[in-house]
């Protein structure tokens, strides 16, 4: 199984690293509609308040036994965690973000 990491860039200047075993198109929609139903993560809160961010595809199809640790490292990397970016985590331990299909 394969995996995209991907970064959310907002007009603030802040990011949001993420990874997903979809495309990372499909994560975007998934995330844009928690955001527009009212989720309360960070990440949805400064959608909400910022507007769309722009995504940018760090890595595709990477192997998902890589895609955990690569995700915190572009964590780390982009030092996106809260409260200079909107990753509440460090980084995920389970499976990255499912949500949704790829074109």
């Amino acid at each position: 199984m394969k995996g995209d990491l991907y970064r959310l860039d907002f007009s603030n200047g802040k990011s949001y690293i993420g990874a997903s075993t979809t495309c990372a198109e499909a994560r975007y929609k998934a995330h844009k509609h928690s955001a527009k139903t009212g989720s309360l993560f960070p990440l949805h809160k400064a959608w909400r308040k910022l507007g769309d961010p722009k995504l940018v595809i760090l890595k595709r199809s990477m192997p998902i036994e890589r895609l955990w640790t690569a995700e915190k490292q572009a964590i780390v990397k982009y030092n996106t965690k809260i409260p200079y970016g909107f990753n509440y985590y460090s980084g995920s331990d389970s499976a990255p973000g499912m949500l949704g299909k790829c074109p």
